[in-house]
């Protein structure tokens, strides 16, 4: 296996199976479908040619941190985030500080993060940290939920 290959991630995920959607980079997808536990649905594999157009967007939009990010995440019902610290340093850095999310696994390659239920995201809220999960546009919501399905 070559060096950048999520394997403890994919260990950390056979033993905590995720429920829900997956959000994940697109260069990991298949290694995830291929060693991740059987029910894991990833949000997208190398197979982007079969993902609907507003799903590779939304893809970019969340990838990216970009504006309406937190809206697309919960378009798609994602519970679980799968993350390259080496490629998405903004995305990390958004979730560490989020009260919504929370760190399940993390190595040097990579990190597992959870959403938090109700109960313990009230727990941990701090204060003083800026509210990186408040809703950016109206129009985010409006949108009717829809999930890519593992492609492998």
């Amino acid at each position: 296996l070559d060096s950048a290959t999520p394997v403890a991630i994919t260990e950390y995920l056979r033993a905590n199976p995720p429920t829900g959607q997956v959000f994940n980079p697109q260069w990991w997808g298949d290694w995830l479908v291929w060693d991740g536990p059987d029910e894991l649905r990833p949000f997208v594999t190398t197979n982007m040619h079969v993902v609907p157009q507003q799903v590779w967007q939304d893809y970019h939009i969340i990838l990216g941190a970009r504006s309406g990010w937190q809206g697309a995440l919960e378009r798609y019902n994602v519970e679980t985030i799968v993350i390259d610290k080496n490629r998405q340093t903004v995305l990390a850095g958004l979730l560490r500080r989020s009260g919504s999310w929370r760190t399940a696994f993390e190595d040097e390659q990579g990190m597992v993060v959870r959403k938090r239920t109700d109960a313990t995201a009230a727990e941990s809220e701090d204060p003083a940290a800026p509210d990186t999960d408040a809703p950016l546009d109206a129009t985010e919501q409006a949108h009717s939920s829809s999930r890519s399905q593992p492609h492998a």
